[in-house]
């Protein structure tokens, strides 16, 4: 009889181990969700201060490491940005300052030009704001935004 109660106890041992994965498994997902959502507002609202003219809100939401001392005339210079469509987490990344979650941008500018590139938002360690790293560099044009 010794051994249906060791089965008995096998199998609700099993059980609980796969609770325990499926609920660290759901719980991983649930905050990579959280985080991707987090990120998409920062960079519509980023984006939305650009498209908007206010360059220095937009400037103080960027990265640290993007800015560079012409800020405001990079994100002014060029043709005005009209409209502007942020697609679905492409990738997310991880480093001992925070997680950068990458996405697909594409912008129209008045006088019908366009742009796809990809943004990168840190959400950084510490709780610290979210911050979009933009600069010339990610720009397929020479001088996006509005001029």
């Amino acid at each position: 009889m010794a051994r249906p109660r060791r089965s008995a106890w096998l199998a609700v041992l099993l059980i609980c181990c796969l609770i325990g994965v499926w609920s660290f498994v759901s719980k991983g997902h649930a905050a990579k969700e959280r985080d991707e959502a987090r990120a998409r507002a920062a960079l519509v609202s980023y984006l939305d201060l650009v498209r908007g003219r206010n360059w220095m809100k937009a400037c103080a939401m960027q990265d640290d490491s993007s800015r560079d001392s012409d800020c405001e005339a990079f994100l002014s210079s060029g043709p005005r940005l009209v409209t502007f469509d942020v697609g679905s987490a492409r990738s997310t990344s991880w480093n001992t300052e925070g997680t950068f979650i990458t996405f697909p941008v594409s912008l129209i500018y008045a006088g019908g030009g366009h742009e796809f590139i990809e943004l990168k938002v840190g959400s950084k360690a510490g709780g610290h704001a979210d911050t979009v790293v933009d600069g010339p560099s990610l720009h397929t044009l020479e001088r996006p935004y509005d001029g």
